[in-house]
Protein backbone atom coordinates (compact mmCIF):
# COMPACT_ATOMS: atom_id res chain seq x y z
CA UNK A 1 0.00 0.00 0.00
CA UNK A 2 1.50 3.34 -1.05
CA UNK A 3 0.63 6.74 0.36
CA UNK A 4 3.00 8.81 -1.77
CA UNK A 5 0.73 9.41 -4.76
CA UNK A 6 -2.79 8.35 -3.73
CA UNK A 7 -5.26 8.20 -0.90
CA UNK A 8 -6.03 4.84 0.69
CA UNK A 9 -9.80 4.13 0.49
CA UNK A 10 -11.55 2.60 3.50
CA UNK A 11 -14.87 1.23 2.24
CA UNK A 12 -17.72 0.88 4.77
CA UNK A 13 -20.71 -1.28 3.82
CA UNK A 14 -23.88 -1.44 5.94
CA UNK A 15 -25.51 -4.85 5.57
CA UNK A 16 -27.94 -5.13 8.48
CA UNK A 17 -30.50 -2.61 7.24
CA UNK A 18 -29.93 -0.10 10.07
CA UNK A 19 -28.89 3.54 9.73
CA UNK A 20 -25.52 3.99 11.43
CA UNK A 21 -24.58 7.37 12.87
CA UNK A 22 -21.19 7.83 14.51
CA UNK A 23 -20.77 4.06 14.58
CA UNK A 24 -17.41 2.68 15.80
CA UNK A 25 -15.28 1.20 13.01
CA UNK A 26 -11.94 -0.54 13.56
CA UNK A 27 -9.66 -2.13 10.97
CA UNK A 28 -6.08 -2.77 10.00
CA UNK A 29 -4.26 -1.37 6.96
CA UNK A 30 -1.09 -3.01 5.62
CA UNK A 31 1.81 -0.97 4.19
CA UNK A 32 4.85 -1.98 2.17
CA UNK A 33 8.22 -1.54 3.84
CA UNK A 34 9.41 2.05 3.92
CA UNK A 35 6.12 3.58 2.78
CA UNK A 36 4.89 4.91 6.15
CA UNK A 37 7.33 6.04 8.80
CA UNK A 38 4.84 6.84 11.56
CA UNK A 39 1.12 6.87 12.34
CA UNK A 40 1.48 10.65 12.66
CA UNK A 41 2.14 10.88 8.92
CA UNK A 42 -1.45 10.14 7.87
CA UNK A 43 -4.88 11.53 8.60
CA UNK A 44 -8.43 10.36 7.90
CA UNK A 45 -10.75 12.15 5.47
CA UNK A 46 -14.55 11.88 5.47
CA UNK A 47 -16.45 10.96 2.27
CA UNK A 48 -16.84 14.68 1.49
CA UNK A 49 -13.08 15.29 1.82
CA UNK A 50 -12.88 16.94 5.24
CA UNK A 51 -10.55 15.82 8.01
CA UNK A 52 -12.32 13.29 10.24
CA UNK A 53 -11.36 12.37 13.83
CA UNK A 54 -9.46 9.09 13.98
CA UNK A 55 -7.32 7.10 16.38
CA UNK A 56 -4.28 5.65 14.59
CA UNK A 57 -1.68 3.28 16.01
CA UNK A 58 1.12 1.22 14.51
CA UNK A 59 0.72 -2.39 15.65
CA UNK A 60 3.61 -3.95 13.68
CA UNK A 61 6.76 -2.59 12.03
CA UNK A 62 9.20 -3.66 9.32
CA UNK A 63 12.92 -4.24 10.12
CA UNK A 64 13.67 -0.68 8.96
CA UNK A 65 11.23 0.71 11.55
CA UNK A 66 8.50 1.72 9.10
CA UNK A 67 4.86 0.84 9.78
CA UNK A 68 3.75 -2.58 8.56
CA UNK A 69 0.25 -2.62 10.06
CA UNK A 70 -1.73 0.48 11.06
CA UNK A 71 -4.73 0.10 13.35
CA UNK A 72 -7.41 2.62 12.33
CA UNK A 73 -10.36 3.44 14.59
CA UNK A 74 -13.00 6.07 13.86
CA UNK A 75 -16.75 6.66 13.96
CA UNK A 76 -18.55 6.40 10.62
CA UNK A 77 -21.99 7.41 9.40
CA UNK A 78 -23.63 5.30 6.71
CA UNK A 79 -27.27 4.80 5.71
CA UNK A 80 -28.95 1.39 5.84
CA UNK A 81 -27.85 -0.98 3.07
CA UNK A 82 -25.52 1.68 1.66
CA UNK A 83 -21.78 2.02 1.08
CA UNK A 84 -19.56 4.95 1.92
CA UNK A 85 -15.81 5.53 1.66
CA UNK A 86 -13.37 7.25 3.98
CA UNK A 87 -9.73 7.90 3.01
CA UNK A 88 -6.29 7.89 4.56
CA UNK A 89 -4.21 10.83 3.33
CA UNK A 90 -0.46 11.48 3.77
CA UNK A 91 0.36 14.61 5.78
CA UNK A 92 3.28 16.46 7.32
CA UNK A 93 3.39 15.49 11.03
CA UNK A 94 1.58 17.98 13.26
CA UNK A 95 0.72 18.22 16.93
CA UNK A 96 -2.10 15.86 17.80
CA UNK A 97 -5.00 17.12 19.98
CA UNK A 98 -5.35 15.72 23.48
CA UNK A 99 -7.75 12.94 24.34
CA UNK A 100 -11.44 13.80 24.72
CA UNK A 101 -11.72 10.84 27.11
CA UNK A 102 -10.69 11.37 30.70
CA UNK A 103 -8.95 8.37 32.28
CA UNK A 104 -8.13 8.25 35.98
CA UNK A 105 -6.55 5.43 37.98
CA UNK A 106 -6.14 4.77 41.67
CA UNK A 107 -5.71 1.90 44.08
CA UNK A 108 -9.41 1.16 43.63
CA UNK A 109 -9.20 0.70 39.85
CA UNK A 110 -10.01 2.96 36.89
CA UNK A 111 -12.62 5.54 35.95
CA UNK A 112 -13.32 6.72 32.39
CA UNK A 113 -15.47 9.75 31.54
CA UNK A 114 -16.48 10.47 27.97
CA UNK A 115 -19.24 12.93 27.14
CA UNK A 116 -22.19 12.05 29.37
CA UNK A 117 -21.03 8.50 30.14
CA UNK A 118 -18.93 7.52 33.16
CA UNK A 119 -17.61 3.99 33.75
CA UNK A 120 -15.93 2.69 36.91
CA UNK A 121 -13.74 -0.41 37.02
CA UNK A 122 -12.95 -1.59 40.49
CA UNK A 123 -10.06 -3.69 41.71
CA UNK A 124 -10.63 -7.37 42.50
CA UNK A 125 -10.92 -6.38 46.17
CA UNK A 126 -14.42 -5.32 45.18
CA UNK A 127 -16.16 -6.31 41.92
CA UNK A 128 -14.58 -6.28 38.49
CA UNK A 129 -17.15 -3.74 37.38
CA UNK A 130 -18.14 -0.59 39.22
CA UNK A 131 -21.05 1.66 38.32
CA UNK A 132 -22.09 2.77 34.82
CA UNK A 133 -23.52 6.30 34.86
CA UNK A 134 -25.31 8.23 32.13
CA UNK A 135 -26.10 11.91 32.68
CA UNK A 136 -24.97 11.49 36.32
CA UNK A 137 -27.59 8.76 36.87
CA UNK A 138 -26.47 5.25 37.79
CA UNK A 139 -28.00 2.85 35.26
CA UNK A 140 -25.94 -0.21 36.18
CA UNK A 141 -24.93 -0.62 39.82
CA UNK A 142 -21.53 -2.04 40.83
CA UNK A 143 -21.24 -5.81 40.66
CA UNK A 144 -21.77 -6.94 37.07
CA UNK A 145 -20.86 -10.62 37.21
CA UNK A 146 -19.99 -13.60 35.00
CA UNK A 147 -20.84 -16.94 36.61
CA UNK A 148 -20.31 -20.61 35.75
CA UNK A 149 -22.63 -23.08 37.51
CA UNK A 150 -21.50 -26.70 37.77
CA UNK A 151 -22.02 -29.52 40.23
CA UNK A 152 -24.14 -27.40 42.56
CA UNK A 153 -21.49 -24.67 42.88
CA UNK A 154 -21.31 -21.17 41.42
CA UNK A 155 -17.92 -19.98 40.19
CA UNK A 156 -17.63 -16.18 39.85
CA UNK A 157 -15.22 -14.17 37.71
CA UNK A 158 -15.01 -11.38 40.30
CA UNK A 159 -13.86 -13.88 42.96
CA UNK A 160 -10.46 -14.27 41.25
CA UNK A 161 -8.27 -11.88 43.25
CA UNK A 162 -5.45 -12.16 40.71
CA UNK A 163 -7.48 -10.58 37.88
CA UNK A 164 -6.41 -7.03 37.02
CA UNK A 165 -7.68 -4.55 34.45
CA UNK A 166 -5.05 -3.46 31.92
CA UNK A 167 -5.32 -0.40 29.65
CA UNK A 168 -4.62 -1.75 26.15
CA UNK A 169 -5.38 1.47 24.29
CA UNK A 170 -6.30 5.03 25.26
CA UNK A 171 -6.85 7.82 22.76
CA UNK A 172 -9.24 10.59 21.73
CA UNK A 173 -11.89 8.22 20.35
CA UNK A 174 -11.79 5.05 22.44
CA UNK A 175 -10.28 3.38 25.47
CA UNK A 176 -9.80 -0.40 25.60
CA UNK A 177 -9.41 -2.45 28.79
CA UNK A 178 -8.79 -6.18 29.17
CA UNK A 179 -8.66 -8.58 32.10
CA UNK A 180 -8.29 -12.32 32.50
CA UNK A 181 -8.52 -14.92 35.23
CA UNK A 182 -10.50 -17.95 36.38
CA UNK A 183 -14.08 -18.43 37.59
CA UNK A 184 -13.55 -19.06 41.28
CA UNK A 185 -15.37 -20.23 44.40
CA UNK A 186 -14.24 -21.13 47.90
CA UNK A 187 -13.87 -24.75 46.79
CA UNK A 188 -11.67 -24.02 43.79
CA UNK A 189 -11.82 -22.78 40.21
CA UNK A 190 -13.42 -23.82 36.91
CA UNK A 191 -12.78 -22.44 33.40
CA UNK A 192 -10.64 -19.42 32.65
CA UNK A 193 -12.09 -16.20 31.26
CA UNK A 194 -11.07 -13.16 29.26
CA UNK A 195 -13.03 -9.89 29.24
CA UNK A 196 -12.45 -6.84 27.05
CA UNK A 197 -14.21 -3.49 27.48
CA UNK A 198 -14.30 -0.79 24.79
CA UNK A 199 -15.54 2.72 25.63
CA UNK A 200 -16.16 5.25 22.86
CA UNK A 201 -16.03 9.04 22.88
CA UNK A 202 -19.44 10.69 22.85
CA UNK A 203 -21.44 7.44 22.71
CA UNK A 204 -23.83 6.36 25.51
CA UNK A 205 -22.89 2.68 25.35
CA UNK A 206 -19.91 0.35 25.68
CA UNK A 207 -18.85 -2.99 24.20
CA UNK A 208 -18.04 -5.88 26.54
CA UNK A 209 -16.69 -9.15 25.15
CA UNK A 210 -16.65 -12.09 27.55
CA UNK A 211 -14.92 -15.36 26.61
CA UNK A 212 -14.71 -18.49 28.73
CA UNK A 213 -11.75 -20.78 28.05
CA UNK A 214 -11.66 -24.52 28.60
CA UNK A 215 -8.14 -25.28 29.79
CA UNK A 216 -9.20 -28.04 32.15
CA UNK A 217 -7.16 -31.23 32.30
CA UNK A 218 -10.19 -33.53 32.17
CA UNK A 219 -11.52 -34.75 28.84
CA UNK A 220 -15.02 -33.44 29.56
CA UNK A 221 -16.37 -30.55 31.63
CA UNK A 222 -20.00 -30.69 32.76
CA UNK A 223 -21.57 -27.23 33.06
CA UNK A 224 -25.09 -26.46 34.24
CA UNK A 225 -25.14 -22.79 33.16
CA UNK A 226 -22.99 -19.82 32.18
CA UNK A 227 -24.60 -16.49 32.98
CA UNK A 228 -24.05 -12.76 33.11
CA UNK A 229 -25.67 -10.78 35.92
CA UNK A 230 -26.37 -7.11 35.20
CA UNK A 231 -27.55 -5.16 38.29
CA UNK A 232 -29.76 -2.63 36.53
CA UNK A 233 -30.54 0.47 38.60
CA UNK A 234 -33.40 2.39 36.99
CA UNK A 235 -36.19 4.65 38.20
CA UNK A 236 -39.13 3.65 40.39
CA UNK A 237 -41.58 3.54 37.49
CA UNK A 238 -42.60 0.30 35.82
CA UNK A 239 -39.69 -1.42 34.12
CA UNK A 240 -40.30 -3.09 30.78
CA UNK A 241 -38.37 -5.92 29.22
CA UNK A 242 -38.07 -6.10 25.44
CA UNK A 243 -36.31 -8.72 23.35
CA UNK A 244 -36.18 -9.74 19.73
CA UNK A 245 -38.46 -12.56 18.60
CA UNK A 246 -37.84 -13.23 14.91
CA UNK A 247 -39.97 -10.75 12.92
CA UNK A 248 -41.72 -9.45 16.03
CA UNK A 249 -40.71 -8.20 19.48
CA UNK A 250 -41.69 -9.62 22.83
CA UNK A 251 -42.44 -7.01 25.52
CA UNK A 252 -43.47 -7.59 29.13
CA UNK A 253 -43.40 -6.06 32.61
CA UNK A 254 -42.81 -9.52 34.13
CA UNK A 255 -39.41 -11.25 34.48
CA UNK A 256 -38.46 -13.47 31.55
CA UNK A 257 -35.50 -15.53 30.38
CA UNK A 258 -33.98 -16.18 26.95
CA UNK A 259 -33.08 -19.88 26.99
CA UNK A 260 -31.12 -22.19 24.74
CA UNK A 261 -30.38 -25.67 26.02
CA UNK A 262 -30.05 -27.50 22.70
CA UNK A 263 -27.36 -27.32 19.98
CA UNK A 264 -27.97 -24.51 17.52
CA UNK A 265 -28.55 -25.05 13.83
CA UNK A 266 -26.02 -23.81 11.31
CA UNK A 267 -28.17 -20.73 10.70
CA UNK A 268 -27.11 -19.02 13.92
CA UNK A 269 -26.45 -19.35 17.62
CA UNK A 270 -30.00 -18.53 18.69
CA UNK A 271 -31.80 -20.61 16.06
CA UNK A 272 -33.56 -22.74 18.70
CA UNK A 273 -33.78 -20.20 21.53
CA UNK A 274 -37.03 -19.60 23.36
CA UNK A 275 -38.54 -17.16 25.85
CA UNK A 276 -39.64 -18.40 29.27
CA UNK A 277 -41.37 -16.66 32.18
CA UNK A 278 -40.04 -16.89 35.73
CA UNK A 279 -42.07 -20.06 36.43
CA UNK A 280 -40.58 -21.84 33.40
CA UNK A 281 -43.56 -21.51 31.08
CA UNK A 282 -42.63 -21.15 27.41
CA UNK A 283 -43.92 -17.85 26.08
CA UNK A 284 -42.43 -18.08 22.61
CA UNK A 285 -39.95 -20.24 20.77
CA UNK A 286 -39.55 -23.37 18.66
CA UNK A 287 -42.47 -25.70 18.03
CA UNK A 288 -42.16 -29.30 16.88
CA UNK A 289 -44.27 -31.45 14.60
CA UNK A 290 -44.43 -33.78 11.61
CA UNK A 291 -44.08 -32.61 8.02
CA UNK A 292 -45.23 -34.58 4.95
CA UNK A 293 -42.21 -35.06 2.69
CA UNK A 294 -44.15 -36.89 -0.06
CA UNK A 295 -41.91 -37.36 -3.07
CA UNK A 296 -44.65 -38.52 -5.51
CA UNK A 297 -48.10 -40.11 -5.43
CA UNK A 298 -46.70 -43.62 -4.96
CA UNK A 299 -44.51 -42.95 -1.93
CA UNK A 300 -44.93 -40.97 1.28
CA UNK A 301 -42.21 -39.91 3.68
CA UNK A 302 -42.58 -37.99 6.92
CA UNK A 303 -39.91 -36.00 8.71
CA UNK A 304 -39.79 -34.73 12.29
CA UNK A 305 -38.94 -31.02 12.20
CA UNK A 306 -38.86 -27.94 14.38
CA UNK A 307 -41.35 -25.26 13.39
CA UNK A 308 -40.04 -21.90 14.55
CA UNK A 309 -42.69 -19.20 14.16
CA UNK A 310 -40.95 -16.71 16.48
CA UNK A 311 -37.33 -17.24 17.35
CA UNK A 312 -35.95 -15.45 20.38
CA UNK A 313 -32.94 -13.30 19.53
CA UNK A 314 -30.02 -12.86 21.87
CA UNK A 315 -30.61 -9.32 23.03
CA UNK A 316 -32.78 -7.68 25.67
CA UNK A 317 -33.61 -4.10 26.70
CA UNK A 318 -34.87 -3.04 30.12
CA UNK A 319 -36.19 0.50 30.59
CA UNK A 320 -38.22 2.73 32.92
CA UNK A 321 -39.59 4.91 30.07
CA UNK A 322 -36.79 7.46 30.64
CA UNK A 323 -33.55 5.49 30.61
CA UNK A 324 -32.78 1.96 29.52
CA UNK A 325 -30.09 -0.69 29.45
CA UNK A 326 -29.56 -3.05 26.50
CA UNK A 327 -27.65 -6.31 26.80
Amino acid sequence: MTLEHAHVPLIIREGAGVDRRNWPVTGGVHFAMGRLRSADHVRLLSPDGYEHPAQLRATARWPDGSVRWLLVHFQATVAAQQTTTYYLEPIVPQHQPGSAMALASSGEGFEVATGNLRVQLNSPDNALFGAFQLDDQVLVAPGMEFTVEAGGSCYHASADRTARWVVREHGPLRTVFTTQGSHTTAAGRLLDFEVSLQIYAGLPWVEIAYTFLNRESSAEVAIDAISVELPVSLGASVQRGLCGAFEEQYETTEPFVICQDRPAHAHGGFRTARIETADGSVVDGPREGWRDMTADRHRARWEWIELVPWQAHGWVTVSDNTHGVSL
